[in-house]
Order: structure tokens, then C-alpha cells, then sequence
């Protein structure tokens, strides 16, 4: 009888000891730097003199193949704007707008979009990624987003684990503009 209360407690100590060294953020499991699949959340945080306004989204990356933002409106949780980084081309969708822009690298425009290759950004997102923290900031700028002047991007609860690819769709009520003019309309 006392040996069965001795397993007890030896193994309610057990799990003790790994719920406490799971909670430990030293022992967190790391994004491995050959990675194939990456995804990640973010949120974009924006100085306004009146406070801070902050929009979130998500990040999916298969490596040298694409890269995928999600901009997220705040509660519904749909999708605002969709980009789609590919090694060639930059797709940007407003699905509120319902309009889609495509340009090749480099992206460089009169509202402040700068993109000069798919690698330049990839390898960043790589970099936060495998730097062993939880939460990453970036300068706006560092995506390609100099517009943003004084925004961050907090990069979030990263993992590696393969995905399917889901491939940006468009109906035909989508119109294709200047990149320029898709910017206007998000208020860029």
C-alpha cells in the first residue's frame, strides 16, 4: 500500500517537473534554420497621435517558393488584404476594394512601397524566426513598407510544421489595377 502511494507522488512530481520545464521559454521548442515550411502570426503596430492602431495577420512562407500575408480585420477576423510574394512577382489583393495589382522586383513606387527581392525578405522572416525568441519586432520598412514610417511588425508563435499551399483566388469581380491605385484605395 505504501508503495503504490510512493509511485503516486513520484509520478504526480513527474508531472510537475514537465508542466514546469514546458512553461520555461529556454526550453521552447526553436524553428530550425533549414526549414522548409514557416508560418507565423504578426501585428502591425502603427503610431498615431491619438494612440496606436494595431492590424493582425498572418505569415506563411515555403522556402524559395512564396511567401503569404493575411491582413486580418480586427474581430470579424476576414481578410482585408491579401500579398503574395512570390520569387518573380508581388501580388497585393484588397478584398474589400476588390481589386488586385501585380508587379516584378524590384517594387519600387511613388506611395512607398519598396521591395527589392524575394530572397532580401524571405531570409528576414528566416532570421526572426530561428533568433530563439517568442516575439520578433521589425521596423515596417524591413518588409518593404517605408510608408509605414515609424510602424513595427511583432512576428509571433512561429512554427514549422508543412502546410498545404492555398493559392490566392480571385472571381471575376476583381479588377486589376496600377499598383499606385491599389495603394490609394487602402489609403496609402
Amino acid at each position: 500500500m505504501r508503495m503504490c502511494q510512493g509511485n503516486k507522488l513520484a509520478c504526480m512530481l513527474a508531472v510537475l517537473v514537465l508542466l514546469t520545464l514546458e512553461g520555461c521559454g529556454s526550453l521552447q521548442r526553436l524553428v530550425d534554420s533549414d526549414i522548409s515550411h514557416l508560418a507565423c502570426k504578426f501585428e502591425l503596430i502603427v503610431p498615431l497621435e491619438a494612440g496606436v492602431e494595431r492590424v493582425s495577420g498572418t505569415i506563411r512562407l515555403k522556402k524559395d517558393h512564396y511567401i503569404q500575408v493575411s491582413f486580418r480585420a480586427p474581430m470579424v477576423r476576414s481578410e482585408l488584404v491579401y500579398l503574395e510574394y512570390k520569387q518573380e512577382d508581388l501580388l497585393v489583393i484588397d478584398r474589400t476594394n476588390k481589386q488586385f495589382a501585380q508587379s516584378t522586383y524590384p517594387v519600387l513606387n511613388k506611395k512607398g512601397i519598396s521591395i527589392l527581392s524575394f530572397t532580401d525578405l524571405q531570409e528576414k522572416i528566416i532570421q526572426a524566426a530561428t533568433s530563439n525568441r517568442k516575439q520578433v519586432y521589425l521596423f515596417a520598412s524591413e518588409f518593404g513598407w517605408p510608408f509605414l514610417e515609424k510602424a513595427t511588425v511583432e512576428l509571433y508563435q512561429f512554427d514549422d510544421q508543412e502546410f498545404s499551399f492555398r493559392r490566392a483566388s480571385l472571381s471575376k469581380k476583381y479588377k486589376q489595377v496600377s499598383m499606385d491605385i491599389l495603394l490609394s484605395y487602402l489609403g496609402v
